[in-house]
């Protein structure tokens, strides 16, 4: 059996991530994809059990093997998306005005808004406008103007760097990390997922 190619065409705003992507228009989670077209519109296929696809119109869809238009973008009213990360179910856009939108698996608050799981994106509401984001497991972090980093979602591991272990289910202002150098550019930021080493 011959597999099926799917060709989302992406185009490029700012470069960085690597040669197969240098724009970071394009992001896999598990078991699911987004990408971002040239007409500015997002497109996820995969996996959608927890609102992966970012539409509430495929919502009863627990899967799609070809690409799904996520709601929202494309249809005026947001700016045009310019990135999009991926965590283990649930992805993120940053759009060109500098703001964040969410969707999918909110059970750790990764969508950065109060309540279950999104199926359309969800705008998250940041101290100021964004210049990066980063997604890994059931949490995400954005790059504020002016190089602080803000995060939310699950924390089990302290990885929102705020000094606790504990979750935050929707986001506070209290995850704020202050301009601390992060990066030396303070425009780029990652987040991993934990992983379990086992045997000696």
């Amino acid at each position: 059996m011959v597999a099926a190619v799917v060709v989302v065409p992406v185009t490029a705003s700012r470069s960085r991530a690597s040669a197969v992507d240098p724009e970071d228009r394009i992001a896999a989670g598990a078991a699911f994809t987004c990408a971002i077209k040239t007409d500015n519109t997002v497109w996820c296929w995969g996996r959608n059990d927890q609102g992966q696809l970012g539409s509430s119109d495929h919502a009863g869809l627990t899967e799609s093997l070809l690409p799904v238009r996520a709601a929202v973008f494309g249809y005026g009213g947001v700016a045009a998306p310019t990135k999009v990360v991926a965590g283990t179910e649930h992805a993120c856009v940053l759009t060109s005005a500098g703001t964040v939108w969410c969707w999918g698996h909110n059970g750790y608050g990764a969508i950065g808004v109060a309540g279950g799981n999104q199926t359309d994106p969800m705008q998250v509401l940041l101290a100021s406008n964004a210049v990066a984001i980063a997604a890994g497991g059931f949490s995400t972090c954005a790059v504020l103007v002016g190089g602080s980093v803000q995060c939310w979602g699950r924390n089990n591991f302290g990885q929102l760097g705020n000094g606790t272990t504990n979750t935050v289910a929707k986001f506070t202002a209290s995850t704020t990390i202050g301009n601390s150098n992060i990066t030396d550019s303070g425009t780029a930021v990652s987040v991993g997922v934990p992983l379990a080493v086992t045997g000696a």
